[in-house]
């Protein structure tokens, strides 16, 4: 079995980015306030983004950020996942976006954000991730890349690790990524967006369907899915979950915490003991009829 290495550069109750104070404290559990919070300031709304969660792009000072608002469509539970899916995906090494605490520098200017919705004095807390974009001569982002490309993933092995996370946190959509590639270069690195669909959804209720927490396109695991591997990862969340996981529930902000949080911290903790025999049954029921399950039968 590997050892257990948690990334040197995961932050528990800070974000990485720059530091700032908020303005308004009072959403943060009370061992955090009085500390420095790593914080966006946004200036100007750029467009909104397609999908439940109505999350919107945004720009502060030269750097683009996807937010959400505690008031979007589906609930602040989003955001909780947003918040709990990135940094227990980090303290297992796979690569995420940056994310931020983020205000507006303008409440009003929040579009999800009226002032009905605001208790008197307050600037509600969103959740932002920083936005990859192509650089002309450096680097370039996908959404997606053909087939012929996987192998070039330099850390394809990650999907693998994504799909094991995925199904143990519940995942009721696809896992999405993008893909950077340098222009020096022809390999691509993965990085995993979009955990608001983890933990049953927003209602935290939703039974997950078989196979959803792999990506769209199940190519991308032939190859890759073996016993030894499969073993490792799975050793390495029973260790690190029980660790990390109570620190993460304890760094949810209040605004963005519902009265199922006790239980679905519970909840995941129990379902460390089940997770082999899951993924076992979701790997054969999903590429039993692939051509790649040859590749996959020893797992099995």
């Amino acid at each position: 079995m590997g050892t257990l290495a948690f990334p040197k550069d995961v932050t528990w109750i800070t974000p990485n980015g720059y530091l700032s104070c908020l303005h308004d404290q009072s959403s943060l559990p009370i061992a955090n306030r009085g500390k420095s919070v790593a914080l966006v300031l946004v200036d100007e709304v750029l467009r909104p983004v397609p999908g439940g969660s109505q999350s919107l792009l945004v720009r502060s000072d030269s750097s683009l950020y996807i937010v959400k608002c505690p008031y979007n469509g589906q609930g602040p539970n989003v955001l909780a996942n947003e918040f709990l899916g990135t940094q227990l995906m980090a303290a297992l090494g796979l690569p995420t976006l940056k994310w931020h605490f983020a205000q507006f520098r303008v409440p009003q200017a929040c579009p999800q954000c009226s002032e009905q919705m605001q208790a008197p004095g307050r600037r509600p807390l969103h959740f932002a991730s920083e936005v990859l974009t192509s650089i002309s001569g450096s680097q370039q982002v996908f959404e997606s890349i053909p087939r012929s490309h996987f192998h070039r993933i330099e850390n394809r092995t990650d999907f693998l690790n994504a799909f094991i996370f995925d199904t143990w946190a519940g995942s009721t959509d696809h896992r999405q990524a993008l893909f950077v590639k340098n222009n020096n270069s022809d390999t691509y690195r993965a990085f995993f967006i979009d955990n608001g669909h983890l933990f049953g959804g927003p209602n935290w209720n939703s039974a997950s369907h078989r196979g959803i927490a792999l990506t769209r396109d199940n190519a991308i695991y032939g190859g890759i899915l073996n016993s030894d591997l499969i073993e490792d990862i799975l050793f390495q969340m029973r260790e690190a979950i029980p660790l990390v996981l109570p620190r993460v529930f304890a760094s949810l902000p209040n605004e963005w915490r519902s009265s199922g949080a006790f239980w679905l911290e519970e909840a995941l903790l129990s379902r460390l003991f089940t997770l082999r025999g899951r993924i076992l049954k979701e790997i054969g029921s999903t590429f039993s009829a692939s051509p790649h399950f040859s590749e996959l039968q020893a797992c099995i």
